[in-house]
């Protein structure tokens, strides 16, 4: 099979052939693996659930005012989110889970994180 015919527009990795369901593995940030798919239709909103893995790394802080022993982290987080277009608006929303979090000294950090976004196209 002729893996070129398989891409989308972004050269994602998709595997489907149904036009309705057709999922992609793409990168979708600098350090976001995710899946995607064109989504189903209730009615004029259209509707379609996003998953993302991200990983996050930062630095320790540095400087004169820094504290380089309590900045910095890695962590792995679990996204999964749904997005509604209803011609001009989308609406985002996701929560982000972390499953794997290393910090360097002492950090308070969130148990989960929430994300909403709307946008109008003009």
């Amino acid at each position: 099979m002729d893996q070129s015919k398989n891409r989308n527009r972004s050269g994602s990795d998709c595997f489907g052939r149904r036009r309705d369901f057709n999922p992609c593995l793409s990168w979708i940030g600098e350090n976001t693996r995710g899946i995607d798919y064109k989504g189903f239709s209730l009615g004029r909103v259209k509707v379609s659930p996003v998953a993302q893995a991200i990983f996050s790394e930062r630095t320790s802080d540095s400087g004169a005012a820094a504290n380089s022993a309590n900045s910095g982290y890695q962590r792995i987080l679990l996204s999964p989110g749904v997005e509604f277009h209803i011609h001009p608006v989308k609406i985002y929303a996701d929560a982000e889970f972390p499953v794997y979090q290393n910090f360097t000294g002492n950090q308070v950090a969130a148990p989960v994180l929430f994300k909403v976004s709307v946008s109008f196209m003009f």
